[in-house]
């Protein structure tokens, strides 16, 4: 009985290293799995590696042990090849700054549309304006063009009022109502009513002086394109300028009657 208790004794001697080494094992591989998971997460090789772990965790130590060596041999998961890298993701990734500029290019591209879209526009307003004008006689000094800062419809004071007066005559609002509907198209755009006079002193009761008189004028014209809805009353102010900015010399009547208008500056 003696010597059957000795071997007993040797052969658990001999086996308890085994315990120890298929933990040893075990946490390695968890470790692995740890290692691996922080450098990228691929969701089939995780869930073949969780597989695995969890089939190992139902063996045996002896059976862990013929396991874990099968997973380090020729079937072993490639933990440290991932498809794609952090490094590479990053890489990959666009550049704030250049992400930046592409919108900015992106923007200025539709800018550059809209603009060509808005002067095109404008050039057929202003085509429109001249046709209609020369219809309506509204005076060889009525034209409409396209400067810098917008269309520009000089108005012809000397059909739109009687001398010294700032009322529309029954003709030249006549004729105004036919340019309203052109206008009407920019009615969101901000407009500009100047009013001009020349040298000549004003001694009229109603207007002391050429600004008074300038002033009113653009105020009549101004009310006549609001009540018809041609311009947004909000959107529209007046300028009155008198005899200052002439358009040609005084010092003829040909000139003179030049520099008596009205000019509606429709900004772009």
């Amino acid at each position: 009985m003696r010597k059957k208790k000795k071997k007993n004794d040797s052969d658990s001697d001999s086996e308890a290293w085994m315990l120890p080494y298929s933990d040893m094992l075990t946490l390695l591989l968890a470790l692995f799995i740890v290692m691996f998971a922080s450098a990228k997460v691929d969701d089939s090789k995780f869930q073949k590696i969780s597989s695995e772990f969890g089939s190992i965790m139902a063996l045996s130590p002896e059976q862990q042990n013929h396991k874990s060596a099968a997973v380090g041999g020729s079937n072993a998961i490639e933990l440290d090849s991932p498809s794609v890298t952090n490094k590479e993701k990053d890489s990959q990734a666009p550049d704030p700054k250049t992400k930046k500029a592409a919108i900015k290019q992106e923007n200025g591209v539709k800018g550059s549309i809209s603009q060509q879209n808005q002067e095109q526009q404008l050039k057929e307003i202003a085509h429109s304006l001249n046709e209609t004008a020369a219809e309506m006689n509204l005076g060889k000094n009525t034209k409409a063009s396209l400067k810098s800062d917008g269309l520009h419809l000089n108005l012809d004071s000397n059909i739109l009022f009687d001398s010294g007066s700032a009322d529309l005559t029954a003709d030249s609002a006549a004729a105004l109502k036919e340019l309203g509907p052109k206008i009407q198209q920019l009615k969101e755009n901000e407009v500009i009513i100047a009013g001009y006079t020349d040298n000549v002193p004003q001694e009229s009761k109603d207007y002391p002086s050429n600004w008074e008189l300038s002033a009113a004028r653009a105020v009549s014209v101004m009310r006549f394109f609001v009540q018809q809805k041609a311009v947004t009353e909000g959107n529209v102010s007046i300028e009155a300028f008198g005899e200052n900015n002439p358009k040609a010399t005084n010092d003829t009547s040909a000139g003179r009657a030049k520099n008596r208008r009205v000019e509606l500056v429709i900004k772009k």
